[in-house]
């Protein structure tokens, strides 16, 4: 079985849990072993205990790890900074994800997400809880596509990318990182 530390202790690490948890319960067989948070106050979440501080991570390089930090720079940066990790993706079997979509390392899809064909989510990307992104989409890596979002099919984003709540982008537009 595999184990999997998520980084970060705020509220996305746990959406990120709760979704973990409901793909062990749909048969996936993954164990989650802790996280890595820098607020030492930050002890436990739904029962899974602190390991320590994120500059710890390098002594889990053996454990898949999943970014679970709603900071695209951070995300960047760490990926670039810790180099030998296996990252989880993460997608709740709630969401849809068609088989004609390609999901690049370390995403996580949330409850409710549609991500349609031709669609690319680039690496540790976000698409939140009831987020829909259409057909021909391309999601730059490191972004942020959070809840109740809709893209246009062939729309995307540049790397690094936050789209907050609630938002529609037409179709065929590209939202560049200012």
């Amino acid at each position: 079985m595999k184990k999997v530390v998520i980084v970060g202790g705020g509220g996305h690490a746990k959406v990120v849990i709760d979704a973990i948890e409901e793909m062990i319960s749909a048969g996936e067989e993954i164990e989650i072993s802790g996280f890595l948070d820098d607020n030492e106050e930050n002890t436990e979440i739904y029962g899974y205990k602190r390991l320590g501080s994120i500059e710890e991570a390098e002594s889990y390089k053996g454990n898949l790890i999943h970014l679970a930090v709603g900071n695209n720079g951070f995300r960047k940066k760490f990926y670039e900074e810790n180099k030998g990790f296996e990252y989880l993706t993460v997608i709740h079997p709630k969401s849809i994800v068609s088989r004609r979509a390609e999901l690049e390392e370390g995403c996580f899809i949330g409850a409710g997400a549609a991500v349609n064909a031709d669609t690319v989510i680039g690496r540790l990307s976000i698409v939140n809880t009831k987020a829909v992104i259409e057909h021909d989409c391309e999601i730059g890596r490191y972004s942020h596509i959070s809840y109740g979002v809709i893209l246009g099919g062939g729309s995307g984003t540049d790397e690094r990318v936050f789209i907050d709540m609630g938002i529609t982008v037409e179709r065929n537009k590209k939202i560049k990182l200012i």
